[in-house]
This record gives structure tokens, C-alpha cells and sequence, in this order.
């Protein structure tokens, strides 16, 4: 007596096939997330240090503004609160930086004549830019 099994094989391996799919699904969907979450956690760091970043540059702003409309020496307060102060044809500059993190400052630069004006308000790379050339690419 034989007894025959065909069918009940190829719907095992149909099966087995169905459930190594949706694993290897699965465990890419979870990759997927993970990596975006990652993603998104590096983000709201950077949004963090860049938004306090900005406060302490709007703080050291309001202190100049309010002490040039009082008649306050800026020379003096600039050096107090880290800015490097000039003067140039009877318009007073004030530049500082805030540091957003170990790579990048935000940068401002304000003048005063008969009101304030923002010249600048920017974030610019905290050192200069080094090209590695360790690999040589092109043979000459």
C-alpha cells in the first residue's frame, strides 16, 4: 500500500515560504523603525542645541540693544558678554559667537547708529574644513 503525500508537501513548503517571508518583513520593518528613530533622536538634539543656542544669543542681543538705548558704554558690556566691539565712520559693530555644538557656532553681528540692525545672524562651522587626502584616488 502507498500512500501519497504530494499534496500535503507542497502545502508545507507553501507553508514554511509564507513564514520565512513575513519574518524576514518583519525584521526589516523593525530595522526600518529603529533607524528612524535613531534619526529622529539626532535630530531633536540638534534642533535642542541650535533653539538654546539661539536664546543666549537673543539674551546677549537684548542686553547690547538695552544698554545702547541707555547711553551705557557698549566697549565695556561687549567685553563682558564675550563680543569683540569696533567702531567704524560713527557706526559701532558688535560680533560674538554662541557655541551650537563642538562643530558648528552661531555667529551675529549687530550695528549700532541711531538704532540697532542685524547684520548677521548665522550658524557657521566652528573649524576650517580639512579634505582628507590620506587615500590617493587618482595615480599620476
Amino acid at each position: 500500500m502507498r500512500a501519497n503525500f504530494g499534496a500535503v508537501g507542497i502545502a508545507s513548503l507553501i507553508v514554511c515560504f509564507a513564514v520565512l517571508c513575513m519574518t524576514v518583513l518583519s525584521v526589516s520593518a523593525f530595522v526600518a523603525a529603529r533607524d528612524g528613530l535613531r534619526d529622529a533622536e539626532a535630530v531633536a538634539v540638534a534642533r535642542k542645541n541650535f533653539y538654546a543656542a539661539d536664546l543666549r544669543a537673543v539674551e546677549i542681543t537684548v542686553k547690547l540693544k538695552e544698554a545702547y538705548l541707555a547711553g551705557a558704554n557698549l566697549s565695556e558690556l561687549s567685553a563682558s558678554l564675550g563680543a569683540q566691539f569696533s567702531q567704524k565712520d560713527g557706526e559701532i559693530l558688535v560680533a560674538f559667537g554662541v557655541p551650537v555644538d563642538d562643530m558648528q557656532t552661531l555667529s551675529v553681528l549687530l550695528a549700532f547708529e541711531n538704532e540697532m540692525k542685524i547684520c548677521s545672524w548665522q550658524v557657521l562651522p566652528s573649524t576650517d574644513w580639512l579634505p582628507d587626502d590620506s587615500i590617493s584616488v587618482w595615480h599620476s
